[in-house]
């Protein structure tokens, strides 16, 4: 086999060696919006005024991209790891989870029409509340799994960039979005703990060729969805106890 060119070797080394971990804030393009879900009526009606602090962000956090490594020959894949999908610029979400998330929970429970009031606060002890909801966000992942099926070779090769090109066509990515929060509910008065739960929710899929723009969405999705189902929760929690 005939090496396309000493140039082309230090082009690879100097992917390879861009392998590396992320942390700083890029511009982005896409707003994270929150839909409220389509809920049934609850006849059910509550006298109590709920408070939704911030969340508190318990994530890793580097981002960790691997994906030069797919080019080298014969290697069968390359990993992303995307602890905080929203500080690098692939996927492009313009949100804050611990404020964005926390305002969603507000609009999905004053959906219900269930409480007094329902309001968002930065408050440890917020003035006006009967409860607390306080959440903690353990995992919010994207994980990416890419494979050229080992033809990174084909760069080694005479016009080997073209042959490149066009296998990269073929390339496929499996993706894994995982979610995680801790739901707690406070009484204000006693301040104990009447209501935990540990919610998580997970979606995998393969695409090919690599769209990120279909992983921002279901990464959106599945927020939603776990937002949303918090929401029930509380919702059933109070029903459930004549609160």
């Amino acid at each position: 086999m005939k090496f396309y060119s000493k140039k082309c070797i230090l082009w690879l080394l100097v992917l390879i060696l861009s392998c590396s971990t992320s942390n700083n804030p890029v511009i982005y393009y896409d707003k994270f919006n929150f839909i409220k879900s389509n809920k049934e009526p609850v006849s059910f009606k509550s006298k109590k005024k709920i408070a939704i602090q911030t969340f508190v962000d318990k994530r890793e956090n580097k981002n960790i991209s691997y994906s030069a490594l797919r080019i080298i020959p014969l290697m069968p894949y390359a990993n992303e790891y995307y602890n905080k999908p929203e500080i690098t610029s692939h996927y492009r979400i313009n949100f804050l989870p611990e404020i964005d998330f926390a305002k969603a929970m507000e609009t999905e429970l004053a959906d219900y029409s269930v409480f007094e009031k329902v309001f968002y606060t930065d408050r440890t002890f917020p003035k006006g509340a009967d409860y607390l909801i306080r959440v903690k966000i353990i995992k919010n992942q994207v994980y990416n799994k890419e494979t050229m099926y080992g033809i990174g070779a084909f760069l080694f090769l005479k016009y080997g960039i073209w042959y490149y090109n066009f296998f990269q066509l073929f390339q496929t990515d499996f993706y894994t979005i995982k979610v995680e929060f801790d739901l707690e509910l406070i009484e204000i008065k006693t301040n104990q703990i009447v209501f935990r739960k540990k919610i998580a929710n997970e979606n995998s899929d393969s695409q090919l060729v690599l769209n990120r723009s279909k992983i921002s969405e279901n990464f959106v999705a599945i927020n939603e969805q776990t937002i949303q189902e918090m929401s029930k929760e509380i919702t059933q929690y109070f029903e459930g106890n004549k609160k």
